[in-house]
C-alpha cells in the first residue's frame, strides 16, 4: 500500500503551486498523478495549461484506489470542462480507479509522474 486509507490527505496548495512552477510541460506530455484523490492537483495543473493556451495537447491522468474518491474526481473534471475552465482542444483529463501498484503498463507513456508523499 502506498498510503494509508484511514485519513484522506490533500496536497497542500503551496506544493501544487511549486509543482506547476518547477515542472515545465511540453506539447504531448502525459502527466500521471498517483493517488489523485479528488483530482485537485490534476485540475489545477490542467487549468493552468488551458489558461496559457500555449501548449497542447497535454494529457493528465490520475489513478485512485478508492472508488468514491475516483467518482468525486470524475465529477470535478466534468464540472471543470462544463464551466469552461478546461479547454478540450488543449488538455484531456481522465481517472483510473485502480491500485497504483497493480496497474500493469498504465504508466508506459508517462513523461511526468507526480506522487505526494505524506508524513508518517
Amino acid at each position: 500500500m502506498i498510503a494509508p486509507r484511514k485519513k484522506l490527505w490533500s496536497t497542500p496548495k503551496e506544493v501544487v503551486k511549486a509543482l506547476i512552477e518547477w515542472v515545465p510541460l511540453k506539447q504531448n506530455d502525459v502527466i500521471y498523478d498517483v493517488g489523485c484523490g479528488d483530482a485537485k492537483v490534476l485540475l489545477e495543473w490542467a487549468e493552468n495549461v488551458s489558461a496559457s493556451g500555449q501548449l497542447g495537447p497535454v494529457r493528465f491522468i490520475g489513478t485512485e484506489i478508492d472508488e468514491n474518491r475516483a467518482k468525486e474526481a470524475e465529477e470535478n473534471i466534468k464540472c471543470a470542462f462544463e464551466a469552461g475552465r478546461l479547454n478540450p482542444s488543449i488538455v484531456s483529463v481522465e481517472i483510473h480507479c485502480k491500485n497504483a501498484l497493480e496497474t500493469g503498463n498504465l504508466f508506459y507513456d508517462a513523461t511526468v509522474v507526480f506522487l505526494y508523499l505524506i508524513p508518517r
